[in-house]
């Protein structure tokens, strides 16, 4: 068995594990809608400084008030 060099334009076959990891990376991720996480966040804040945001105008209003004092919903 005599040693063969290699030739030039052959490519050497990668196995599936490097290719599958090297494609991995660059994979597009899931979309994660932050919206509603960040508006409950928002809203924790705002109940602990005396105060409740609108579902409708999304402006802080007083506690103590039943309605939003923005838009009365």
């Amino acid at each position: 068995m005599k040693h063969e060099p290699k030739r030039k334009g052959v490519k050497t076959q990668k196995n599936p594990k490097q290719i599958r990891i090297k494609t991995e990376r660059y994979a597009a991720k899931p979309v994660v809608d932050m919206s509603d996480d960040m508006m409950e966040l928002q809203r924790e804040i705002a109940r602990q400084q005396g105060f409740d945001i609108c579902n409708t105008c999304r402006l802080r209003t007083p506690l103590s008030e039943p309605k939003c004092i923005h838009c009365d919903s």
